[in-house]
């Protein structure tokens, strides 16, 4: 079974874990040296008991890896290889080959901008989804960030929704042309066409339409085009017949 443990890039010292059964490193004697046997009383794992071989070496490098053996009662060559790998990798290289060591990543600050983009959107709209909203603060701010971290501010905002703040629904926009604007925007800036059709109150084939006809005739495809057609039909009108 391998053990995980997390250390912190800032901490120079590792977490112990304990182990339920500890296995036998090799060219250590039965009977170790009173001394020694009696701090192994309070070790927890195998870490503590190789750190302690070499700690002497370490500290204050009074004597010699064959000396530490002798005392230990633990092979010299082991001696030698737990103060080399001390030496190149510090704690972890004590940790035994079943525990495997994780290193946790320093969580980036958030930067305020995203903190107000979070809380604007959550004034606006409580329907979306954190993915969503992550594409938002993204093309808003510049900023990436996952939709875990987005989910942790939306639940820490204390804004509570208040609807539109401003904007129009579709269908009661006083100019067609900025309702119809107005849904090209909001999804040029992230939003996914089912919040679009929610949050402004028009059909999502109404959605498609202005954006497939702002995509392929810019601001123009969004005028209102007359109905009327392009050439006039012109009426043929048969002349009486004069009586012979």
């Amino acid at each position: 079974m391998v053990c995980r443990t997390l250390l912190d890039d800032s901490v120079s010292s590792v977490c112990y874990i304990s182990l339920s059964t500890a296995e036998p490193v090799e060219g250590v004697r039965v009977e170790p040296t009173a001394e020694f046997a009696q701090l192994q009383l309070s070790f927890v794992d195998q870490t503590q008991w190789r750190y302690e071989v070499i700690r002497p070496l370490v500290l204050f490098a009074d004597r010699t890896a064959a000396q530490r053996a002798q005392e230990t009662h633990t092979h010299s060559d082991t001696v030698r290889t737990l103060r080399r790998r001390f030496h190149q990798q510090g704690m972890p290289g004590l940790l035994p080959a079943d525990i495997e060591v994780v290193h946790r990543r320093r969580a980036s600050p958030i930067p305020e901008a995203v903190r107000q983009e979070v809380d604007r959107l959550k004034a606006l709209y409580d329907g979306f989804h954190y993915r969503e909203l992550a594409h938002i603060l993204l093309v808003k701010t510049g900023h990436p960030i996952d939709d875990k971290t987005v989910k942790t501010l939306w639940q820490q905002s204390p804004v509570a929704c208040q609807g539109h703040l401003g904007l129009w629904d579709y269908h009661r926009h006083p100019d067609r042309y900025q309702a119809r604007l107005q849904v090209v925007q909001l999804y040029y800036q992230g939003w996914e066409k089912v919040s679009i059709s929610r949050f402004l109150h028009v059909s999502r084939p109404t959605v498609d339409a202005w954006i497939r006809r702002c995509a392929a005739e810019q601001c123009a495809g969004l005028e209102d085009k007359s109905r009327a057609p392009q050439t006039p039909i012109r009426r043929q009108c048969r002349g009486r017949r004069s009586g012979g």
